[in-house]
């Protein structure tokens, strides 16, 4: 199992609600998601806040939505907070000074330790993140 955090939305426009059944991907090389993996999802433009927690149900092996994210995968969203104001930032998981160089660049997914995934799992469940209404 590989621990994932993971940008959802773009510079081009404002956070969209994510989708309950799939994540997608953006260009720079297909991504090395496997079914089981976990996703902590930082929205983008949201001040850097932790919006979710998600399992991976499929590797990557369906075609993106967009050109601009040709990459695709089942998943499951597991913690969501319902209240984006109040979802921890980035800065709750322990090594957030690298992880603040890496916003910087166009990647919108990288590997995290188990320890880091647990503290933005756990932060995010303190702000009061809850399963999704089926």
């Amino acid at each position: 199992m590989t621990y994932w955090l993971k940008l959802w939305g773009s510079g081009k426009g404002r956070y969209q609600p994510l989708p309950t059944d799939h994540l997608t991907f953006g260009k720079g090389g297909k991504p090395g998601v496997e079914s089981g993996d976990r996703l902590v999802i930082l929205g983008v433009g949201t001040n850097g806040k932790l919006l979710a927690i998600a399992t991976a149900t499929s590797g990557i092996t369906l075609p993106g939505t967009s050109p601009d994210q040709p990459y695709r995968c089942a998943s499951r969203l597991d913690l969501v907070c319902g209240n984006v104001d109040r979802a921890p930032a980035y800065t709750v998981i322990p090594g957030a000074d690298q992880l603040r160089q890496w916003l910087k660049t166009p990647a919108d997914h990288r590997t995290i330790t188990e320890a880091q995934f647990l503290a933005a799992e756990a932060a995010v469940l303190a702000a009061g993140g809850k399963a999704p209404a089926a």
